[in-house]
């Protein structure tokens, strides 16, 4: 029965993209012994888009997606929401990636704002938890009540937790952390506009970034901005780019990982 269900969020999802994408769209699924990819693409007219892909000895989860269609302030922007939670046990890959396609360039820059998102393992467990909002101005991945902790989990013999952001200028932030234990990667808010970007910051609430990890691993901090880069204890004020590589043998603890440019 969950195979027939699987095929059905199948057939749903390849609905959305050969014919008009609703309003909303909720899918769930809980499948055993996967050999296909459960794949979904959400586009938010010609303003966003938003993708999910997973595949596992056990893939579990739900995507929920919107178009506004409100086109706030007549500028042909609709407001966009896409919301993933997904997990694998026994090995497998969740991949959750958001564009913004549109903007009102006039006043905010240009669009092409990227989020993108991946965590997998051998053959252990993995979670990703991420809200992205997108509208005329930006782009957001805000998980404040959304899932405010903890957005990134894996553990196995070997696992990888991966998350960048891009501005319309091709400024942004990635990080990402290969290691065999477990895992964790905090990035509650990031906010991506035409000619800059915020990553790990508050957005108006809390700050709340880090990694923590058990056992061995290597982990890797890229930043590049064109005008401005700034960290938690550096500054560039001219713009430049920034490198940060850990390799830790017995767990890890880093806190504060908050990076904003333009």
């Amino acid at each position: 029965m969950k195979r027939i269900a699987f095929l059905i969020c199948l057939l749903a999802a390849t609905a959305l993209t050969a014919f008009a994408t609703p309003t909303t769209v909720d899918v769930n699924w809980d499948v055993f012994g996967g050999s296909a990819p459960l794949e979904i693409v959400f586009k938010n007219g010609d303003d966003s888009i938003g993708s999910l892909v997973t595949l596992g000895a056990h893939f579990y989860g739900t995507f929920h997606a919107e178009d506004a269609d409100n086109n706030p302030y007549n500028y042909q922007v609709d407001n966009g929401l896409f919301e993933a939670r997904a997990g694998v046990d026994g090995g497998g890959i969740i991949s959750f990636n958001v564009e913004r396609t549109d903007t009102k360039a006039t006043s905010y820059g240009p669009a092409g704002q990227v989020s993108q998102s991946e965590v997998w393992t051998l053959d252990g467990v993995a979670y990703l938890a991420r809200r992205t909002t997108t509208n005329y101005a930006s782009a957001m991945n805000n998980n404040y009540g959304f899932q405010s902790n903890d957005q990134y989990q894996a553990a196995g013999t070997v696992y990888r937790i991966s998350h960048s952001i891009q501005s319309g200028d091709g400024d942004g932030v990635a990080i990402g952390v290969t290691g065999s234990g477990a895992g964790i990667l905090t990035v509650m808010s990031d906010s991506m506009g035409g000619n800059g970007f915020v990553g790990g910051a508050g957005l108006g609430c809390y700050e709340n970034s880090d990694f923590e990890a058990t056992g061995s691993g290597q982990y890797q901090m890229t930043a590049i901005a064109a005008n401005y880069l700034a960290g938690v204890g550096w500054v560039a004020p001219g713009g430049g780019a920034y490198f940060e590589n850990l390799i830790f043998n017995s767990g890890a603890d880093i806190d504060d990982i908050n990076t904003v440019g333009n």
